[in-house]
């Protein structure tokens, strides 16, 4: 995308092994030319798309409406389902701060902070700081994934009307949680501890995780918890006391009812269908 009559700073986040449900694409900075052609669903990536005016103007047509924006301006493109075309204006071609992202998180998202119709957003300049910090995450490509979802977090909080701002709070509390518990899988876990440290219950906060990501936070951690064991289990010969142990299950036969539970079958019979495809190759 944007590789034809454009001057760009483009750069493309490597795919990580811990995106959970959500991935940054690409961040850029690009300047368009007199020559720059329209863009629309079948001219650009498959994502959600994400971009402020830093200079100069264009046009959006979205949902049958045609807007001419300007810098300060930004807009939000969804992945599939609203047909869309934007384009610079000859007389002032803009230049743009992008950001593409993907995942069944930042849908999730989008959908609980109810900001799917709102596609433009007009004059609002402390959002320029925040794409800039998306084109910093360049700096770090290994991090630049985790770090990108916070951010996007803050993207929220400026895209949002007043009257959808009363849901942020519960929002920031299901994403605070979600990324302790990503960092939480080779370490014992209490809901009930990190709810008091925060001055929470614990049932606030499964009821926002639950409508954040459709799950309960221990269904979130044990599904990470079972990937990780998966691997163990096929490309190890650990035991199954050593993995429960890692990954802080009581005992095996705690990690093998919760594996059986989850993926349905036992960790052994697992492992020997896995090696048994494996050998077969």
């Amino acid at each position: 995308m944007y590789n034809i009559d454009q001057k760009y700073e483009i750069i493309h986040i490597p795919e990580s092994r811990e995106s959970h449900g959500w991935r940054l694409i690409t961040v850029a900075y690009v300047m368009a030319t007199p020559n720059t052609p329209v863009y629309d669903q079948d001219t650009t990536m498959d994502c959600w798309i994400f971009e402020y005016i830093t200079k100069g103007a264009g046009y959006l047509e979205i949902d049958g409406k045609l807007e001419h924006l300007h810098a300060g301006d930004a807009f939000m493109l969804p992945e599939r389902g609203c047909p869309y075309r934007f384009w610079h204006d000859p007389q002032d071609p803009w230049n743009k701060l992008v950001v593409h992202a993907t995942g069944s998180t930042l849908e999730s998202l989008v959908r609980f902070y109810d900001i799917g119709n709102n596609h433009i957003i007009h004059n609002n300049l402390s959002m320029r700081d925040i794409f800039m910090e998306f084109l910093q995450l360049s700096h770090d490509l290994s991090t630049a994934n985790r770090k990108s979802l916070m951010l996007f977090h803050k993207m929220i909080e400026k895209w949002q009307t007043p009257g959808q701002n009363r849901q942020t709070h519960s929002i920031e509390a299901a994403v605070k949680l979600k990324v302790y518990l990503d960092n939480t899988v080779y370490k014992k876990f209490s809901l009930q501890d990190y709810a008091a440290n925060r001055h929470v219950s614990s049932e606030h906060l499964i009821r926002v995780f639950k409508q954040a990501y459709q799950k309960t936070p221990y269904t979130y951690l044990c599904e990470q918890r079972l990937g990780i064991a998966k691997n163990m289990l096929q490309f190890t010969n650990d035991p199954l006391k050593i993995i429960a142990e890692r990954l802080c299950f009581t005992d095996p036969y705690h990690f093998s009812k919760v594996f059986k539970k989850y993926i349905g079958m036992a960790p052994s019979e697992y492992r020997n269908i896995m090696r048994t495809k494996s050998k077969a190759r």
